[in-house]
């Protein structure tokens, strides 16, 4: 989007730095603003300092990017949409599982971790 909202190169530039800038600055600074949080009020706190930041987000982006459509609008992709939400969910069944059994192998698994070792 930046070479779209600004064309010209020294615009570019200073806005690409703007953005590498609150990057850098972000990464450390939101673990750091959420052990504060989390040690100042309570766990939901984390969450909603959120809510600010994307109403000004949303502000932003309707006042200041402008408006942009393609010319052969492309259809929604089903099959994508679904093998997505697929692969999320068995991303996500992955995690849950491996913290229910803590560290522990589970049954079925075990005459293939006794192959290996």
């Amino acid at each position: 989007m930046l070479p779209v909202l600004f064309p010209d190169r020294n615009e570019r530039t200073r806005a690409l730095t703007i953005w590498v800038t609150s990057t850098a600055i972000g990464l450390p600074l939101g673990p750091i603003v959420g052990g504060w949080l989390l040690d100042t009020f309570w766990w939901g706190s984390v969450f909603l300092i959120n809510v600010p930041l994307v109403i000004i987000g949303v502000i932003a982006v309707a006042l200041l990017v402008p408006e942009s459509r393609s010319s052969t609008p492309v259809p929604l992709d089903l099959v994508g949409v679904a093998l997505s939400s697929a692969g999320l969910l068995g991303i996500t069944y992955g995690f849950i599982a491996a913290v229910r059994t803590a560290g522990r192998i589970p049954a079925r698994w075990a005459p293939c971790s006794a192959a290996r070792s």
